[in-house]
């Protein structure tokens, strides 16, 4: 196998250090200025990682997407349903709460813009990190920390 170029290795050991708090940290945060690297850090985070979970979902560029859209995903990603365009989202809540906490699932919610934004979203996160139980791990990189 040829070497790596030195760029590859350095992501590869933040990627690694970064696994490494996911495993003692339900979510973890990866928060700066934009074009410093947060979004293809955390892509190399889930495709090193993911298979290590029993499902994942890499939720990207949320703050440019509809946030229904962005659930609707997630709820395909980690419990396998896959909603007609007139059904709500909302309804099923619960049921992308429950696929977090009864399974070993990693998310990754990338470029978070506003936190008002989220709603529900934000509502799951919060919920998740309560759970003492929960195998599942969050990684959200975001310009701003609130």
């Amino acid at each position: 196998m040829p070497p790596l170029p030195h760029y590859e290795v350095m992501l590869e050991d933040k990627a690694n250090a970064i696994n490494s708090l996911l495993q003692k940290e339900s979510i973890v945060a990866l928060v700066g200025m934009g074009g410093i690297g947060k979004t293809i850090l955390s892509k190399k985070v889930y495709h090193l990682f993911h298979n290590q979970y029993e499902k994942s979902s890499f939720l990207e560029d949320v703050k440019l997407k509809n946030i229904n859209d962005v659930k609707k995903k997630l709820l395909q990603d980690l419990c396998d349903r896959k909603l007609h365009k007139h059904e709500n989202v909302d309804e099923y809540l619960g049921e992308i709460k429950q696929c977090m906490i009864s399974k070993k699932v990693l998310v990754v919610v990338d470029d978070v813009g506003k936190t008002k934004d989220l709603g529900d979203l934000q509502l799951l996160i919060e919920k998740h990190t309560t759970n003492v139980n929960c195998r599942s791990k969050i990684l959200v990189n975001c310009r701003n920390r609130h």
